[in-house]
């Protein structure tokens, strides 16, 4: 939401634009962004929505019904949408109030995050965005089993990482940090309530997942879930499982890390 307009905001996955696409498109290939208007009348407040493409995919078979497109509106009223096609996490901004909007780019770089997925974002003042996702140096996030090499559905290893750009509006460069230590080893089954278990090719990342910025230092906090045992003798969190219990929902719980250098973005 956009506090000095009122104005509503809404990102979500669709077949394409087209009268008669929702009866043969093969994926959610196209990303939209539903902008709501206040208006007042007789007292009462309402909102009309008016739904826009941020983006659609060359191909027809593209997916982008992940877990989670999401959106934020900074303090200029400029808007940013994030999501990813279950391989990149990608990043596009609106300059007037979600009617167009830039190209996308891709968030995610470097081996840490070959593959990325489960974006979440925050924005500060104008152009500065911290964005959030899970990921991991394998090339894909393997839904399904069947993979020979270093890395399967079993042990693919994931992170919380976080990316910030100070200058997103001027075309600025993502800098990225490894928060966390391995949070899951395996697959992450984007499916929800679908999803079943092959080990730990399973859901235990619980599609738990955000981050905020202060308000008064512009530092960010990010929640997030984590399935992996921690020797934490001695804390509030004594005992939470054993080691034995890694990748299993035994081990399930939400954590939070707070960003304590570098530049913050209020």
């Amino acid at each position: 939401m956009d506090f000095v307009t009122g104005d509503v905001y809404q990102i979500f996955a669709g077949c394409p634009p087209s009268p008669t696409a929702v009866e043969s498109c093969s994926a959610l290939n196209t990303v939209y962004m539903a902008v709501g208007v206040p208006s007042t009348s007789g007292g009462v407040t309402t909102l009309t929505f008016t739904d826009y493409v941020i983006h659609k995919a060359s191909s027809a078979k593209a997916g982008f019904d992940n877990n989670f497109p999401a959106v934020a509106a900074d303090t200029a009223g400029n808007v940013y949408a994030t999501w990813s096609d279950d391989q990149n996490v990608y990043l596009a901004h609106s300059t007037d109030h979600g009617q167009h909007w830039s190209a996308p780019g891709k968030v995610n770089h470097g081996t840490a995050a070959t593959t990325a997925i489960f974006p979440w974002l925050t924005a500060g003042h104008s152009g500065q965005v911290d964005v959030v996702f899970y990921g991991t140096p394998a090339a894909a996030n393997f839904q399904t089993c069947g993979q020979t090499g270093t890395f399967t559905c079993q042990n693919e290893p994931w992170s919380v990482i976080f990316s910030q750009n100070t200058n997103v509006l001027g075309g600025g460069a993502w800098a990225q940090a490894t928060v966390t230590p391995v949070v899951h080893h395996g697959g992450v089954c984007q499916g929800g309530i679908s999803c079943t278990s092959n080990g730990n090719d399973n859901r235990d990342l619980f599609d738990d997942f955000g981050v905020a910025a202060s308000p008064v230092t512009g530092m960010a906090s990010i929640t997030y879930s984590d399935d992996q045992f921690a020797d934490n003798t001695g804390t509030a969190n004594s005992g939470e499982c054993t080691k034995a219990q890694d990748n299993t929902a035994s081990c399930d719980h939400t954590d939070f890390a707070t960003q304590t250098s570098g530049h913050g973005i209020s």
